[in-house]
């Protein structure tokens, strides 16, 4: 008896399910299944620039110069005006994306900058050859098109195309054997991200399907036929009829290049029902193979990926950068999007591991890509068959405004209402300034705090030792409160953050009870040097002190950034040299600050202004300060507070900000036990839970890099080791 195994749709959707299902089975167990997908990415991307070179040349030295000159404008005019519109909606999408990454916990990313590109390398090649090599897509679209052009008035080619030709089908071949192992890297693909993927990453995740699908969704059945039954006597309906077995193959199969055979031929035959059109008719078999190797909206449209992607990782693309964006985009999607994508997250300056999200994504999105892509060949192929059949195109200008006006007012309804559903079941800013107010420590300790504006105790009578001494004895610990992640109060009125859970640790380490007071910096020195605080958290290391204090170790190293409101930050993108030049630039910093001296020498003009807390910046009235000079991981935290601000380096790279222990300088002991300790727990990975959790505001289990949950360790119990 013959098994008969089903259809290749089927297998990649089972492929999918079962990929799920084994990613909460096995949880982090099967990350290293993820090789398997990255090799059939890599298999995949292997013979996509060969075939670009390839089959642009041969798409347009196949032509006739009669023919380019008859076909060419006409239909390199009709797609730049589906680009157009196509873009146009891409571009606007990110206004759904809910307004949460604008004012969230600092995320790494935001100091990844995108690598300068020169335009002239990367679409000019002086070595087409070294282009192919180096991967560099718009250089080696350039080349096979001149090359193509060249071709198109060369009398004996038909050997050469047809060389050509059978290279294509050929590399179409190879290529069609990686997509018989589909399943399987689909599968392992989808069990690695749905294996180490936490809940969190997967809720954001409906802000692409959503966008992206209705983006698609728009443009197939509003927007392109639309514009077909204005530039031709065909009306909406009758196309979207005409046409339905090709829309149909072309979402089952979710491969355009085997609809086309059945796409040329209904066009044919809608040209023959009309006599003002059975000119067209000849003109299908040069345009639909033409129209084919230039990039469709069905592969444009996962630009819209990248932008969200850099939503997704915290660093939403600027306005400003929107051109670079879409110039390369257009060019290096005449590639495949295995290749192209990466290429782009590269060029954005987004993390590569990003294009894994997207092929498991694909599985779904890919029938609503192709489906676009479909309806677009369509209509670039009847409206410049009626155009070439008629001679000129014919526009009716009521049709026009109304079209018109209908496109704008449903684009916008359905702008309105993604955003409307996503702010509903993406997390807001809301929630993390809820968050942030519930934010608690791990354990309870042992500790006392006084409040701001308590006295501290009398001085010691002799120095104190962490180590000796019997029983519990009670440690003077300085803190500075509003000093958010760090040291601050919460909702429920309780002093936590990242050196109070660090202090809290030490404490619990070494049998000690912790006497918390509150600081300034201004009297950090005063305090230690009288024996009235044993130790002071959160100090920046600086040469000032190094004569009264003694330093710890450094714990965390912060990177300095500059916070100011939006419509400064306008002015600055606009203008970064005139905006610092400018006279009386009023820098708001807390006083005393160990990089002043290198910020006066690097900013002559600015004004000085110390502050006692950020609160004061932040709610100070208009025009009183222009910037704040903080770290990143601290202003990030606050602009969840105040909205209307926004925290970015100082420049391009890092200025990196040293956070140690203080003590006294008679106190040398003392830091040898702390440092002591300070390596001990560096190595057992303390500092990078309390990163995660108190600066990056990832979850507990996330931040002390804890398995994931799955069914094998947490409800059956196998792995877990027994204590």
């Amino acid at each position: 008896m013959k098994i008969r195994l089903p259809g290749f749709t089927t297998q990649v959707v089972l492929s999918v399910v079962f990929g799920i299902l084994a990613g909460i089975f096995f949880g982090e167990w099967i990350s290293p299944v993820g090789m398997v997908g990255t090799a059939y990415v890599r298999l995949l991307q292997m013979t996509i620039i060969p075939y670009i070179m390839v089959s642009l040349i041969h798409g347009f030295g196949r032509l006739t110069r009669q023919q380019a000159v008859r076909v060419a404008p006409r239909l390199a005019l009709i797609m730049l005006i589906f680009w157009g519109i196509g873009l146009t909606l891409v571009m606007l999408m990110p206004l759904t994306f809910p307004d949460r990454m604008g004012a969230a916990f600092f995320n790494p990313s935001a100091l990844i900058t995108p690598e300068k590109v020169s335009f002239v390398d990367l679409f000019i090649p002086a070595n087409p050859f070294q282009a192919l090599a180096a991967g560099t897509i718009p250089a080696v679209v350039l080349f096979s098109i001149l090359f193509g052009v060249a071709l198109m008035g060369v009398e004996r080619k038909d050997g050469f195309l047809l060389n050509l030709g059978l290279i294509t089908d050929v590399l179409t071949r190879v290529t069609g054997m990686v997509v018989k192992i589909t399943p399987i890297g689909v599968f392992a693909m989808t069990a690695a991200a749905a294996g180490t993927m936490n809940v969190h990453d997967f809720a954001k995740l409906q802000v692409y399907f959503v966008t992206y699908i209705a983006a698609c969704l728009f443009l197939t059945f509003v927007a392109f036929p639309l514009l077909v039954s204005l530039f031709t006597p065909f009306k909406y309906g009758q196309i979207l009829h005409h046409f339905k077995d090709a829309f149909i193959m072309a979402f089952t199969t979710g491969n355009l290049f085997v609809v086309l055979p059945l796409l040329m031929e209904q066009a044919k035959t809608l040209f023959e029902e009309r006599k003002d059109t059975q000119g067209g008719k000849e003109y299908i078999d040069i345009l639909v193979p033409v129209a084919f190797n230039f990039p469709n909206m069905g592969k444009l449209i996962a630009l819209l990926f990248v932008l969200f992607g850099a939503w997704f990782v915290g660093s939403p693309i600027a306005v400003e950068a929107y051109p670079r964006f879409l110039s390369t985009g257009m060019v290096t999607f005449f590639g495949g999007i295995d290749l192209a994508l990466p290429f782009m997250l590269s060029f954005m300056g987004l993390p590569a591991d990003l294009f894994n999200i997207y092929s498991v994504s694909g599985v779904i999105n890919g029938r609503f890509a192709t489906l676009l892509a479909c309806m677009e060949l369509i209509s670039l192929t009847l409206i410049s068959g009626a155009w070439l059949a008629g001679g000129r195109l014919t526009v009716n200008l009521r049709r026009l405004v109304i079209n018109g006006i209908f496109l704008v007012v449903s684009g916008t309804v359905l702008l309105v209402g993604i955003q409307v559903m996503l702010n509903h079941t993406v997390p807001s800013v809301g929630d993390h300034i809820e968050q942030l107010k519930l934010m608690d420590m791990e354990a309870e300790y042992n500790m006392e705090v006084a409040k701001p504006g308590a006295s501290l105790p009398s001085p010691r009578q002799k120095l104190f030792s962490l180590l000796s001494g019997g029983g519990t004895r009670v440690i003077r610990v300085g803190y500075f409160p509003d000093n958010m992640p760090f040291s601050y109060f919460n909702g429920n009125g309780k002093l936590v953050g990242y050196d109070i859970e660090m202090a809290g640790n030490m404490a619990a380490d070494l049998n000690l009870k912790l006497a918390l007071y509150p600081v300034s910096l201004t009297n950090v020195v005063k305090y230690l040097s009288e024996e009235r605080l044993d130790v002071v958290l959160g100090v920046t290391l600086n040469t000032s002190d190094i004569k009264e204090l003694s330093f710890s170790q450094t714990y965390e190293e912060l990177t300095l950034g500059l916070v100011m409101n939006k419509a400064n930050k306008k002015l600055l993108q606009h203008d970064k040299e005139k905006f610092f030049d400018r006279p009386n630039l009023k820098v708001a910093l807390i006083k005393p600050n160990p990089y002043v001296d290198a910020f006066k020498v690097a900013l002559p003009n600015i004004e000085m202004q110390y502050i006692g807390s950020p609160k004061e910046f932040y709610e100070a009235e208009d025009g009183r300060y222009d910037v704040l000079l903080t770290s990143m991981e601290c202003g990030s935290v606050w602009d969840m507070l105040y909205p209307g601000f926004e925290t970015f380096p100082i420049k391009e790279g890092a200025l990196k900000k040293h956070v140690v222990l203080g003590v006294s300088s008679k106190n040398g002991e003392m830091i040898r036990q702390i440092n002591e300790w300070l390596r001990l727990k560096q190595s057992q990975g303390l500092f990078d839970g309390l990163y995660n959790y108190w600066v990056r505001g990832l979850p507990r289990e996330l931040a002390h890099k804890n398995p994931r949950w799955c069914v094998m360790r947490n409800v059956l119990g196998w792995g877990v080791e027994e204590k």
